[in-house]
């Protein structure tokens, strides 16, 4: 049987390997897989992008990661919880909730 921390190592592989899938790029995903995981905040950029807010994504985004807000997109709706992203509201429930695991 494994433990938690065996778990999370799992889920956080799982979750990188589809990220890069969806075209996000190597310098992001640990950012994102740490969000889903350990719910830990990860940049401004990704704050923007997980809280629905796409005027202050292009402004927080650097040129690679402007081009790919679809991709972004794309990986929230079909492989992340859907209670992790979505409003700032979610987000922040999500982050405090920190004892839940995914």
């Amino acid at each position: 049987m494994c433990d938690k921390k065996e778990n999370q190592r799992i889920l956080m592989n799982n979750i990188m390997g589809e990220a890069q899938r969806h075209g996000i790029p190597d310098y992001m995903v640990k950012g994102i897989a740490y969000y889903i995981v350990l719910r830990i905040n990860s940049g401004d950029f990704l704050m923007a992008v997980l809280e629905n807010d796409l005027k202050e994504a292009c402004l927080l985004a650097d040129k690679n990661n402007r081009n790919l807000l679809w991709n972004y997109i794309d990986f929230l709706w079909n492989k992340a919880p859907s209670g992790c992203w979505g409003s700032k509201e979610k987000v922040q429930k999500w982050l405090e909730a920190k004892d839940v695991e995914v």
